[in-house]
């Protein structure tokens, strides 16, 4: 197996594309381990709806930055006190959708540090009831990409109040994320250390596991198209929130005694269906369909749009329509 070694990078953008490069470009007769740790965001999965996984608020507050991996499975949270590893391998009925392989020399390396860590039937990894890794994977021709995060010495509370919606009432069939109690790797081990120490000994513990070929660093050519794929992709509004699953919800304001339910497709209002409501307000509404629904799209519309300049004023219409 090698080991991508790459500069000191904490941009998650880079990251993924590090990640979705490697499982689709490099040599698919060998393997690869790579280790990192982003600057605070939320890394959603392919399938799942951020407004319905996110505290929006706190996290634009705290200019967390969200982006969409290739992978399945739940939204997570990355930070300075997270550790990322990700697999390529070749994709097998052995490998695929089982976790075993790759999570059990971290679990190994965990318990050589009187760690109790274990997997549980979630292909979490555990200590107790609480979680400090999950996991998620991603085929591509004959490759696998299996990935999780390891809670060292993370930010429990920001993670949280990062993951906590304050809309119940979106509805969707985006994949929802089961939320466990979690804690830190840091708090169970007998002697203390920093996490790049800790990093270097699970690398070791990984890389021991499996047979150790040589670290793999990419040239000039593969390095333009990692960025590329980086601000073409990861840094994309069509991606990140663009291809959030459809959803509904409802909302109400009784300063204006209006109800309508609105309807998000492709990132943006498709239709909105009144409940009561005058026809001024109906009026000023109806512009919004086929806009990005984004508080900053929807604030430019109702800022340039006369008709629905006095219905804004003392009334919340913004944060009505974008209760995030």
């Amino acid at each position: 197996m090698y080991l991508i070694k790459t500069p000191h990078i904490t941009d998650p953008k880079i990251n993924l594309a590090i990640e979705e490069f490697a499982v689709r470009n490099l040599d698919a007769s060998k393997e690869y381990l790579f280790i990192y740790s982003n600057a605070p965001s939320i890394i959603i999965g392919k399938n799942q709806n951020p407004f319905q996984e996110t505290n929006w608020p706190f996290i634009e507050k705290k200019n967390i930055e969200i982006v969409r991996r290739i992978s399945g499975g739940v939204t997570v949270y990355h930070g300075p006190g997270n550790i990322n590893f990700s697999f390529i391998t070749q994709s097998s009925k052995e490998n695929f959708n089982k976790y075993t392989r790759f999570l059990e020399p971290i679990v190994h390396t965990l318990n050589s540090l009187n760690v109790k860590a274990q997997i549980n039937k979630r292909n979490d990894l555990v200590i107790g009831e609480r979680k400090i890794s999950g996991n998620a994977q991603f085929t591509s021709r004959n490759r696998l990409l299996s990935h999780g995060t390891l809670l060292y010495n993370a930010d429990l509370a920001t993670i949280s109040n990062a993951l906590n919606s304050p809309c119940s009432s979106i509805i969707s069939k985006s994949t929802k994320s089961v939320h466990s109690k979690v804690t830190n790797i840091y708090d169970y081990l007998e002697k203390k250390t920093d996490i790049e120490s800790f990093k270097n000994i699970l690398t070791k513990g990984l890389l021991g596991a499996f047979s150790f070929d040589g670290h793999l660093e990419f040239d000039q050519v593969q390095w333009n198209e990692i960025k590329s794929l980086a601000a073409e992709k990861y840094s994309s509004w069509d991606w990140n929130w663009g291809r959030t699953p459809k959803f509904n919800f409802l909302i109400e304001n009784n300063d204006l005694k209006f109800k309508a339910s609105l309807d998000i497709s492709g990132g943006r209002i498709k239709k909105i269906e009144f409940q009561s409501g005058d026809r001024k307000l109906k009026n000023c509404l109806d512009g919004l369909v086929g806009c990005r629904f984004s508080r900053e799209n929807i604030k430019k519309y109702f800022d340039d749009e006369i008709k629905c300049s006095n219905l804004i004023k003392n009334n919340n219409l913004l944060e009505t329509v974008f209760p995030f």
